[in-house]
């Protein structure tokens, strides 16, 4: 749903989450039944947001920059559909050594879902304790769910 309806949030997200390890490549993995989200994508993938990717974003002095590499700004990888993951089975994750989060490709890597990314921009923007108080319960900030009668 947030693919479908703002890329945008995921794009900036992945750009702060980026600066903050000084990372040079963006890479997004999306299941192959997502047909919508891919093509909203996949347009902001060939597409370049001027000032936002490549080098100097957002006009800083920094040397710090998103790889353009054949004019690309980011990367899109589709996977199979939840039914073809792992020769029919569930779609889940499976802890396989070596572990992104310590040994990544080499470099600082950090792996995250689109809820989580597409949250950096607004807490950056209104506060943590913004964040914090839309929770209702002990838990704290938000959280997405789906419901259906089918």
């Amino acid at each position: 749903m947030l693919l479908e309806q703002d890329p945008h949030q995921l794009l900036e997200g992945m750009i702060i989450a980026a600066y903050a390890i000084q990372a040079h490549i963006a890479y997004i993995f999306l299941r192959g039944e997502y047909h919508v989200a891919a093509l909203r994508l996949e347009m902001l993938c060939w597409k370049s947001v001027k000032g936002y990717l490549g080098e100097h974003v957002m006009n800083s002095i920094s040397t710090w920059n998103l790889s353009t590499y054949q004019r690309r700004t980011l990367y899109l990888r589709r996977g199979n559909s939840a039914a073809q993951c792992a020769g029919g089975k569930r779609a889940t994750p499976r802890a396989k050594p070596p572990f992104p989060l310590v040994s990544g490709f080499g470099q600082a890597t950090v792996i995250n879902n689109v809820e989580t990314l597409c949250n950096v921009p607004h807490i950056l923007h209104y506060a943590v304790e913004w964040y914090q108080g839309l929770a209702r319960g002990v838990d704290k900030g938000t959280k997405l769910f789906g419901a259906s009668d089918a």
